[in-house]
């Protein structure tokens, strides 16, 4: 029993002290997933003339890694990468796309001293996006900014479990319509990430 209580208690004072990785010069690697169902709402111009707007409902399944280091303490610089697929199932034959966002960010942890941290994050980079398959399989082009915000749990020096909510907006292009998608993403994930 006395073993128990001093191992609880040794895990606490770990976490209490864990706030300590976000101290300028650490590195860190992340990765996040999700499998979500969300509502994306798009609008299609052609030559900044509106057609439609498109309201569907998706199930979709995300993937995010990123490495960054911290400029100053708790504000890190990073590099994320985000794929998601989506399906439709909604329609009689099921549309498939996917996002791929690549884009530089800033982030910056909330300086508690607790293992139970909140941090935001911001970043604007190079979207493609791919929808359809085969030979309908349309590709577009173009810019996207995204937000994030969540709390990070410090199990101890080297991890953190993430949970976040992520909006993302992309506006891209093809060249060979002259079609234009400007659309929005609400998603939520959790992930872990690794500081060295």
């Amino acid at each position: 029993m006395k073993t128990k209580i001093a191992f609880t208690g040794l895990l606490f004072l770990i976490s209490i002290l864990s706030w300590s990785q976000t101290q300028q010069g650490t590195f860190y690697m992340s990765g996040a997933t999700s499998m979500t169902f969300n509502r994306s709402v798009g609008n299609t111009t052609t030559n900044e003339t509106p057609q439609f707007v498109s309201s569907v409902d998706v199930n979709s399944f995300k993937l995010q890694t990123e490495l960054g280091f911290f400029i100053v303490k708790d504000l890190s610089l990073g590099l994320v990468i985000d794929y998601t697929f989506a399906k439709d199932f909604k329609i009689v034959t099921p549309q498939k796309s996917s996002q791929t966002l690549f884009m530089p960010s800033l982030s910056y942890v909330i300086p508690l001293k607790s293992s139970l941290r909140p941090f935001v994050q911001i970043g604007g980079g190079l979207a493609s996006v791919k929808l359809g398959e085969g030979l309908d399989e349309e590709s577009y082009v173009g810019f996207a900014l995204a937000g994030v915000a969540g709390v990070k749990y410090f199990i101890n020096e080297s991890i953190a479990l993430d949970i976040g909510v992520q909006l993302s907006s992309a506006l891209v292009t093809s060249e060979a319509d002259d079609l234009t998608i400007d659309s929005q993403n609400l998603t939520a994930g959790f992930g872990i990430s690794l500081y060295l």
